[in-house]
C-alpha cells in the first residue's frame, strides 16, 4: 500500500488547467458576493422617489449588512472547517441569493434592513470559505496569487453592481437588480455543486470520503494507485487543542494574518 502526502503533493505539484479552472469558480462567487453587497447601496437613489422618502432614510438598512457579514465570516470558518469548505461556500451562496432575491419583493425600509442583514451572514460565509478553497487547490507558488485574485473580486463585483444599476433600474425598475441579482447566484451555484470539488487536504481526514479524494487528486494530474493511504504531514499528529484569535498573530502567521484583514477591510467599504 502506497502512502500519499495530500500537503506536499498539492504544495510541490503541477498547477494545471483544471486547478485554473477551480480558481476560476471560487472567484465567480466571490465576484457575486461582490455584487449582492453593492445592489442596495446602488438602488438606493432608485428605491428612494418610488417610496416617497429621502435616501437618507435608508442608512440603518443599509448598516445592517455589515454586522451580518462580521457574523457569517465567523460561522462561515467554523462551518468551513466542520462540514468542508466547498459545502459551506455554496450553502453561503444559495442563502445570500434567495435572501437578495427575496429583497425584490419588500416594501419597506424595515424588512430591506432585515433581508439585508440575513443576507449578509450568506455574504461574509462566503469569503472565507473561497479564499481557503483557492489556496488549498493549488500549489504552493501559485497560492498568494490564487488567494488575491478571490479577493479582489469583491471589489470588481461592485464595479459590476454600480454598471448594473446604472443600465437595468432606469428601464426595469430597481426590483429587477435584486432578481438578477439572486437568479445568477442560483444558477452558479447549482453549476458549481456538479464541477467544483472538495478540498483534498480536508478529504484527507476523512477514510470514508478517500474515493472522492482519488478522483479528485487523478483530475489534478497526480497518479495515485487503487490502494493508495492518504495522510497529510503538516497535520498529523497535531495536538487537538482549539486555536484561538490569538494564535494568528504568532510569529509565522502575523503577516499573513495582518494582510489579509487589511485586504478584507479595504474591499468591504460601502459605496
Amino acid at each position: 500500500m502506497k502512502t500519499v502526502d495530500v500537503g506536499a503533493v498539492l504544495d510541490e505539484g503541477r498547477w494545471t488547467g483544471y486547478q485554473k479552472l477551480l480558481i476560476v469558480g471560487t472567484a465567480l462567487t466571490i465576484i457575486l458576493d461582490g455584487i449582492d453587497n453593492q445592489l442596495l447601496p446602488n438602488a438606493v437613489p432608485f428605491i428612494a422617489p418610488e417610496w416617497g422618502i429621502q435616501n437618507s432614510a435608508f442608512r440603518n438598512a443599509l448598516a445592517t449588512g455589515p454586522f451580518g457579514m462580521m457574523i457569517g465570516g465567523l460561522l462561515g470558518g467554523v462551518l468551513g472547517d466542520r462540514l468542508g469548505r466547498r459545502t459551506a461556500l455554496l450553502g453561503s451562496v444559495i442563502a445570500f441569493a434567495v435572501l437578495t432575491l427575496s429583497i425584490a419583493f419588500v416594501n419597506s425600509v424595515t424588512a430591506l434592513g432585515v433581508l439585508r442583514f440575513i443576507a449578509g451572514v450568506g455574504l461574509g460565509g462566503a469569503m472565507p470559505n473561497a479564499a481557503a478553497l483557492a489556496s488549498e487547490y493549488v500549489p504552493r507558488r501559485q497560492r498568494p496569487f490564487a488567494v488575491t485574485l478571490t479577493i479582489v473580486c469583491i471589489p470588481l463585483g461592485g464595479f459590476v453592481a454600480a454598471a448594473m444599476a446604472s443600465l437595468v433600474a432606469p428601464t426595469y425598475g430597481w426590483r429587477a437588480l435584486f432578481i438578477v441579482g439572486g437568479i445568477v447566484p442560483l444558477a452558479l451555484g447549482a453549476l458549481l455543486y456538479k464541477i467544483l470539488p472538495e478540498s483534498p487536504r480536508y478529504l484527507a481526514g476523512r477514510r470514508e470520503r478517500w474515493a472522492e479524494l482519488k478522483q479528485v487528486m487523478r483530475r489534478m494530474g497526480h497518479d495515485v494507485p487503487a490502494d493508495v493511504e492518504f495522510v497529510e504531514a503538516a497535520r498529523a499528529g497535531a495536538p487537538a487543542a482549539k486555536a484561538s484569535i490569538g494564535d494568528l498573530f504568532a510569529p509565522a502567521l502575523r503577516r499573513d494574518t495582518i494582510g489579509l484583514f487589511g485586504s478584507f477591510h479595504m474591499t468591504q467599504r460601502l459605496t
